[in-house]
């Protein structure tokens, strides 16, 4: 998937599906967003504009893990989460 993303005809010369691989990345955002949606939607009241102060805060957890590193992505969400629990308490 990550070839695919850096340079499609390399990962195509690779032996690669790349159509198949866009396809996968798409299903999986879509599953991962429907996953996130159905653990938030408990918590939060239903409202126009509920995605927004979320949407906030994952754009936050992504600029200060970086894009490209997962591990430090999460660290920083979990910082976030501190950060945010302390500061409201």
């Amino acid at each position: 998937m990550r070839a695919c993303a850096a340079n499609r005809n390399s990962a195509r010369l690779c032996g690669i599906n790349v159509r198949r691989m866009v396809t996968l990345s798409f299903m999986l955002s879509a599953g991962i967003g429907a996953l996130a949606g159905c653990v938030i939607s408990p918590l939060t009241q239903t409202q126009y504009n509920m995605g927004a102060s979320l949407a906030i805060k994952g754009f936050t957890v992504a600029v200060l893990g970086g894009l490209g590193n997962s591990m430090a992505a999460v660290a920083a969400g979990l910082l976030l989460g501190l950060l945010e629990a302390f500061s409201i308490s």
